[in-house]
């Protein structure tokens, strides 16, 4: 999994960039490309030898039922677009847009017949065009993952993001998600220690070269204060190795 708030282009590159540290692209030999409704995604066929390219599944459909409605004809639409009908669907929503009065309604079949229009040589489902793989799996199942786990918590709970914010906490549910948080954490925090470790003998070095002398001195500032219970001196004192109290 890879979570960034980076824009279209960038998100693209360290995506494809991540996924080459796992995969060798050249000796994947099917690669199925399935965009969401971001106009940018079209872009992804470049970046990789795509055995097929297809809209997802459950934005096709979403851009039609917005239109149509769940009616039979939305239905029948994303049969034909399925089936890589597109000519057939871009016409029949030409029609349904003369026909719309409302303001909303022509709004909503424009933008369909946009977005249709705009994938037309991707339309067709791949399970009709490629023969069946034993690992087959459908590639919308990305959407829910993506609402759970980014959307849900950055659109729909009245927050306010900084870009920079919301890239990090990406990278943090990236991480999670990924089983890498706990090794990622504690390599982090190995590392704050040992660049402290270096700060404290990095001091410690400086102030024995200044006054070697009065840095092996032994110093304990309570032993010369007048206050501080008797009891907590002597066994600093025992601890030192003074022969007595200085008061």
């Amino acid at each position: 999994m890879h979570l960034s708030a980076a824009d279209g282009g960038a998100f693209l590159s360290q995506w494809s960039a991540d996924l080459a540290t796992v995969y060798d692209h050249a000796k994947v030999k099917e690669v199925i490309w399935s965009p969401g409704g971001a106009f940018w995604l079209t872009k992804g066929p470049g970046l990789f030898s795509c055995t097929h390219a297809q809209p997802s599944r459950f934005h096709l459909k979403r851009s039609l039922a917005r239109a149509l409605g769940f009616s039979e004809e939305a239905s029948r639409l994303f049969s034909l677009a399925c089936r890589g009908k597109a000519s057939e669907v871009v016409r029949e929503l030409e029609k349904h847009l003369e026909k719309a009065t409302e303001e909303r309604k022509r709004k909503r079949v424009a933008e369909a017949l946009s977005y249709i229009s705009s994938l037309s040589a991707w339309l067709s489902d791949r399970r009709k065009v490629l023969p069946a793989g034993e690992d087959d799996r459908s590639p919308g199942a990305i959407e829910s993952n993506v609402d759970k786990l980014a959307a849900d918590r950055f659109k729909k709970r009245g927050m306010s993001w900084r870009p920079q914010g919301a890239d990090h906490m990406c990278q943090i549910i990236e991480l999670k998600e990924n089983g890498e948080l706990s090794s990622f954490i504690s390599k982090r925090v190995k590392t704050a220690d040992g660049r402290r470790a270096q700060a404290a003998m990095a001091y410690l070095r400086k102030e024995a070269r200044r006054d070697p002398e009065a840095w092996l001195k032994k110093n304990m500032p309570l032993l010369q204060s007048r206050s501080g219970d008797p009891w907590v001196k002597e066994v600093l004192a025992g601890l030192a190795g003074y022969d007595k109290l200085a008061c």
